[in-house]
């Protein structure tokens, strides 16, 4: 399976976002059966960390720049906004909880609020990367409070298993108790994990 190819702006700078893109619409276009070189009557890019207007407009200025003939029209917004406008195009609420966080509100007359989109470091509460964060705190402030800690070789001791176990039980419980909120067919799935990494070691 091909890894997805990253494009926020805040993240890979605005040179090789551009590059990127650039890539995928070609490779788009081959997909679709278009001759790579066609141009597009628009191109809309709602994406990741485009949150900033300056920065918006700078990367579609210098797009189009670089590269002239793609589209007519170039277009950088807020990946919120992409989603937002294809469901409700008269205003509504998007809610992104994915990797990270994101709520935006467009009422009819135009008017934005927004909460969060902040990124990993000042925000993203309830995100999948907020919750692998939270399970890892959980099980090394664990480790440090048990004779884990002190054990040390445990692999092949007397204690490698009751360590393992100690292991298990706290991810488990920090995992369970951070999906709260989730489907119960997702706690199901959690809680019924048997075969823990042995592997790990403590």
């Amino acid at each position: 399976m091909a890894r997805p190819i990253r494009t926020e702006l805040v993240r890979v700078g605005m040179e090789e976002c551009r590059r990127r893109v650039h890539k995928l619409v070609v490779d788009a276009k081959k997909n679709a059966g278009l001759d790579p070189s066609s141009q597009l009557e628009c191109l809309s890019l709602c994406m990741s960390g485009c949150e900033q207007e300056t920065s918006n407009r700078a990367l579609e200025k210098a797009f189009m720049e670089e590269h002239p003939d793609i589209a007519k029209t170039v277009v950088v917004q807020s990946d919120v906004i992409g989603a937002l406008r294809t469901v409700a195009p008269n205003g509504g609420v998007v809610l992104i909880s994915g990797t990270g966080t994101n709520c935006l509100l467009v009422n009819p007359d135009n008017s934005v609020h927004r909460c969060g989109g902040w990124g990993h470091l000042l925000g993203d509460e309830g995100s999948g990367y907020t919750i692998s964060v939270t399970c890892h705190q959980k099980q090394f402030s664990v480790r440090t409070r048990t004779s884990i800690h002190q054990s040390g070789a445990l692999k092949g001791s007397g204690n490698w298993s009751r360590s393992t176990s100690v292991w298990r039980t706290c991810l488990h419980s920090c995992l369970t108790s951070t999906l709260t909120s989730t489907s119960h067919s997702l706690q199901d799935s959690v809680l019924s994990w048997q075969n823990w990494p042995s592997y790990m070691s403590c």
